[in-house]
């Protein structure tokens, strides 16, 4: 296990496009609280914009996700046998969508993946990206049930933080935050480009007792 990595050594960026839209406001407000307690200690922090995310985002929507083509490949079998009923029916859905992508949307995608990381990587050097782990706090399970669309909008915001360092092939640590006014939990997410493992890890070290 890495040592904790002195406060005033640590550098963040928190990108102020995409990952803040929606957000709850305990979320937000818990975030900013544990921006200040790291700025107090002497922390380095800096915000701007991240044209990755945008590029991101325009990628699935002309494209697709690779998540889809991944899935159905690992699940092909079950998803056209006789037991995927058994499976949860949206479930089910999204992975078989994915017969509608192209070859070319993959490779498309796949090869602007790769430039983007290696892009990011450059950009990011020492420094830690800070966002909430997830915009919102748990939803209730009865409504998402009973209503499929609402169901979809809140699956994909709740992906859509760690899609973000999913497909940038990032390293995170996700650390509890402070809760809301039903008592449930929030989270901030620290990550860094594929690679820094030991480096996040020992900053997380830090930054956990100071969030304590």
């Amino acid at each position: 296990m890495p040592k904790p990595t002195p406060i005033s050594q640590l550098k963040f960026f928190i990108p102020s496009n995409v990952v803040f839209e929606d957000v709850q406001d305990a979320v937000i407000e818990n975030f900013e609280a544990s921006i200040r307690a790291l700025e107090s200690e002497g922390a380095m922090i800096t915000r701007g914009v991240s044209s990755e995310f945008k590029e991101i985002e325009t990628l699935a929507a002309h494209h697709g996700a690779l998540v889809g083509p991944e899935a159905l490949e690992v699940h092909w079998d079950l998803v056209h046998s006789k037991h995927a009923t058994q499976m949860d029916q949206r479930v089910l859905e999204r992975i078989i969508s994915a017969e509608n992508m192209s070859a070319r949307d993959l490779i498309v995608v796949q090869r602007e993946r790769a430039r983007l990381i290696q892009e990011n990587s450059q950009i990011l050097g020492d420094q830690i990206v800070l966002f909430p782990t997830i915009p919102i706090t748990a939803p209730e399970l009865k409504p998402l049930e009973q209503d499929t669309n609402l169901y979809v909008r809140t699956n994909k915001l709740m992906l859509r933080n760690t899609a973000l360092g999913n497909f940038l092939d990032w390293c995170g640590v996700a650390l509890p935050n402070g809760i809301d006014q039903n008592q449930m939990p929030t989270s901030i997410l620290m990550s860094m480009p594929s690679g820094r493992e030991n480096d996040l890890l020992a900053a997380a070290l830090t930054v956990e007792k100071l969030l304590q």
